[in-house]
């Protein structure tokens, strides 16, 4: 599989107010997407972009338990179905949203979380929410047709627990085995990254 010039990882954090709920940081969006065309315009056409939920879908996953599914061989809730859902509603809301300052930057970028067929939801499963199917065909036709495929943390449905969150650093290891980039750029809202949240103690 051919290799990538670039990921870039836009962090949820970095992209939100991740302690109010679908609050976009609108400036942070702008700069990243500038950076993101930056890059392309270089030179760097084989790119994917990857972004964090932030404060879009953190709320609803983590009221609905999303991550820790339903005990196998249980019936699955209404409540984890709902929760599932709004979960998806709101990430979506934020793809949408990064998407079209992309776009509006000069970036030719594609969201591949839209429902039908081109998404991690569906095209990505897990099994006890490790990654057992990738939708590597669709990032690569998209980056093949000359587009910046653009991909989000999100729900998977996973074949134990009926559902977990797949996390944006997941795909981003995934798709580095895949496409060996030669670089991945990690935009966060702290100046590294952290084995815990920088805020916590020690």
């Amino acid at each position: 599989m051919a290799a990538v010039d670039c990921i870039v990882k836009l962090g949820g954090s970095a992209l939100t107010h991740k302690d109010q709920l679908e609050t976009l940081r609108a400036g942070a969006v702008q700069k990243a997407a500038a950076l993101v065309a930056k890059l392309h315009g270089a030179g760097e056409r084989r790119c994917i972009v990857v972004h964090g939920a932030g404060s879009f879908g953190h709320f609803q996953a983590k009221q609905h338990a999303v991550a820790c599914g339903s005990s196998t061989g249980s019936a699955v809730s209404p409540r984890l179905r709902q929760g599932l859902c709004l979960t998806r509603l709101s990430v979506t809301k934020l793809t949408h949203l990064v998407t079209d300052q992309l776009v509006r930057s000069g970036v030719p970028a594609v969201s591949i979380s839209v429902v039908i067929q081109l998404k991690p939801f569906g095209t990505w499963k897990t099994t006890l929410k490790n990654v057992s199917q990738a939708g590597i065909d669709t990032v690569k036709d998209v980056l093949d047709s000359g587009y910046v495929p653009v991909l989000h943390g999100d729900c998977a449905l996973d074949l134990e627990q009926h559902c977990c969150i797949l996390s944006g650093d997941t795909i981003i290891e995934i798709l580095a085995q895949k496409f060996s980039p030669r670089r991945v750029v990690f935009l966060t809202d702290v100046s590294g990254i952290y084995s815990c949240p920088p805020d916590k103690p020690g």
